[in-house]
Order: structure tokens, then C-alpha cells, then sequence
């Protein structure tokens, strides 16, 4: 797997009077889907980074020609550049899927469908919106653990989700939320496709997003007690007996997090190619081998368990949905 990274974090900062259930149910908010952000300590220089935007046909169309080669030495064909400077973290997700463009248009134009394919991620316990066939739409996502939780019981929270472009050969969405928990703030998500054959598309899932101190002290406490063996995807260098020392901290946290929502993106889409009463079996079963493959990542639950969990919280999602047309 192909990687480039380039971080820059903070000395940890203990914070041990938090319980326990506190510090995880706070990492899991900050991280269930668009959630770090924004008050940065006066004397730290985010300038370098900035926030997520689409780049547009041409210049995406060009990052595919200068990334064609990595990514096709790549097995899963995907590339993951990330970077988190003091209270500021970006990360880009460049991949090559095996789907038509105008079926991805299809999914994408749709909130719903935007919905169907984010609660395959562990910590997505529903998703819903106010407008189901039509992409300008408010998205409501309600967040939690990795164990089975209904709506009403997960934290919740709303974005706003957009059409930015969309013709023949370009498709860009955006997601959009001014502030979340404690002092984080804009959180934005970008995706946006071109078609490189007739039957695959060139994908970009990009997300940034700003983060204070009081949740930097959060993430710290976390990373430093029951998160200090979590590891992202970027590999900084072997060790003496030549295994990779993945990147840790709060890089290692975002890392986790984008390429979740990434590998359920590209699940719901396989999922897509079977007839509509396996889809989101097959979609499941598929994010699901994306976890084992990347067990030091992002392994949480056995295959049974998820399969159970996120059944019962995809039926929950329809009823939800039905009940508020």
C-alpha cells in the first residue's frame, strides 16, 4: 500500500480526570464522520493547510495522470496523503474503482443513498435526510460505539449536503458543518469522480476539519491510556527488526477515520452490482473485508458481530427515515 504523510502534532497533554466512558464516547464523536476542528492556540501556524474544496475537473483529471502509476501498483488501487498541523487536520483519499461514472452520479445526487452507504461505518449508528431523491438536502447523522445503539440513544448531528457539479464526465458532492462537539468547527467533506474508461472512475474523498484544545486534550488523554496502541495507515520508517511504525496520535485517529468512510463508499458501490435484496448484505460483508485486511488499523468486532450489529441499525435507518417523510 502506497502512502505519503507529512504531520506535525502536539506534545500529549494528560487530562485523567475524565472517566473512561467519557474519553471514548467523545473520540467516537469527534471522529464519526466529519468531527475535529477548530480554536487553535495563538502561537501554532496552520497556514500551510487548507480546507477541504472540490478541485474541479481538470485539475482532479491531472492528479490522475501523475498518480496513475501508484495507484496501479497498488493492490486495492487507493492512496492516502494526510496531514495534521497543530489544531488543523486534511486528508485526501485518491482511489481507482471499478464502477461507471454515471451509476456513482446515481448514488451521489442522492442523500439517501449518500446515507445507505455511511452507516457501514462501525461508528454510524443511523443517517437520515429531508430530502431523498435530491442532493441539496440536511443530513442527519447520530453517531456512537461499536456495540448495537438505536437512534435515540446516539449522539446526533447535522450537515449540510450539496451538489456542487454534475455532468457527463464530472460529479462533485460536498458535506458541510459550521461547528460540532466542544470547540471543533468546520468540518467538510468533499467527494468528486471522473470517468477514466467505461467502466471505472477516478475517485477523490477528501475531509478537513479544525480542532481547539479542549478537544485536543480529549484525543491526548485517549491516545495516551486505552488508544495508545491505535496506529493510522502511514508508514514512517521500519523499525530494527524491519516492521513498519505506523503513524500515531491524532494523524493516526484521522487516518482511521477517513479511510473507513472511504472503504464504505467503495463497498456500497460494489454492493450495487447485485440484485437489490443482497446489496446491503453484500455491502457489509465487503467493508467488512476491508477491516480484516487492515486488522492493524481498523479491526474493532468479529465479521458476526458487525453483520448483526449493522443489520439491525440499517433497519432502524429505513424506519427512521419512513417516519420522518
Amino acid at each position: 500500500m502506497i502512502i505519503c504523510h507529512n504531520t506535525q502534532t502536539s506534545n500529549t497533554i494528560a487530562f485523567n480526570a475524565l472517566p473512561r466512558s467519557t474519553i471514548v464516547i467523545f473520540v467516537i464523536l469527534l471522529t464519526g464522520m466529519l468531527s475535529l476542528a477548530s480554536a487553535v492556540i495563538a502561537s501554532e501556524n496552520t497556514d500551510n493547510i487548507k480546507p477541504v474544496t472540490a478541485l474541479g475537473i481538470k485539475k482532479l483529471r491531472s492528479e490522475y495522470w501523475k498518480l496513475k502509476n501508484q495507484l496501479e501498483s497498488n493492490e486495492d488501487q487507493f492512496l492516502l496523503i494526510s496531514n495534521t498541523i497543530g489544531g488543523h487536520s486534511h486528508s485526501d483519499v485518491f482511489g481507482i474503482i471499478n464502477y461507471p461514472l454515471d451509476k456513482a452520479r446515481n448514488m451521489l445526487v442522492s442523500s439517501k443513498e449518500w446515507c445507505n452507504a455511511a452507516i457501514l461505518h462501525i461508528n454510524v449508528k443511523s443517517c437520515i435526510t429531508d430530502n431523498l431523491r435530491k442532493g441539496n438536502a440536511s443530513v442527519q447523522l447520530f453517531v456512537g460505539d461499536e456495540d448495537y445503539l438505536e437512534p435515540n440513544d446516539a449522539n446526533s448531528f447535522l450537515y449540510h449536503y450539496r451538489i456542487n457539479d454534475s455532468n457527463n464526465d464530472y460529479i462533485s458532492v460536498a458535506l458541510h458543518a459550521d461547528s460540532g462537539p466542544l470547540d471543533t468547527k468546520q468540518h467538510r467533506l468533499t467527494i468528486e469522480m471522473i470517468a477514466i474508461s467505461e467502466n471505472s472512475s477516478f475517485l477523490r474523498y477528501a475531509y478537513s476539519a479544525d480542532f481547539g484544545f479542549i478537544t485536543r486534550t480529549v484525543l491526548n488523554t485517549y491516545l495516551s491510556t486505552i488508544g495508545r496502541h491505535k496506529v493510522g495507515f502511514t508508514n514512517q520508517g521500519n523499525n530494527k527488526d524491519g516492521k513498519p511504525q505506523f503513524v500515531t496520535g491524532i494523524a493516526g485517529i484521522m487516518e482511521r477515520n477517513t479511510m473507513r468512510y472511504f472503504f464504505a463508499f467503495t463497498a456500497y458501490l460494489y454492493g450495487l452490482n447485485f440484485p437489490e435484496n443482497q446489496r446491503f448484505y453484500v455491502s457489509m460483508n465487503q467493508w467488512f473485508n476491508y477491516t480484516e485486511k487492515y486488522k492493524r488499523q481498523l479491526y474493532e468486532v468479529k465479521r458476526n458481530q458487525y453483520l448483526d450489529t449493522k443489520s439491525q441499525e440499517y433497519r432502524n435507518q429505513l424506519n427512521l427515515q419512513t417516519a420522518t417523510q
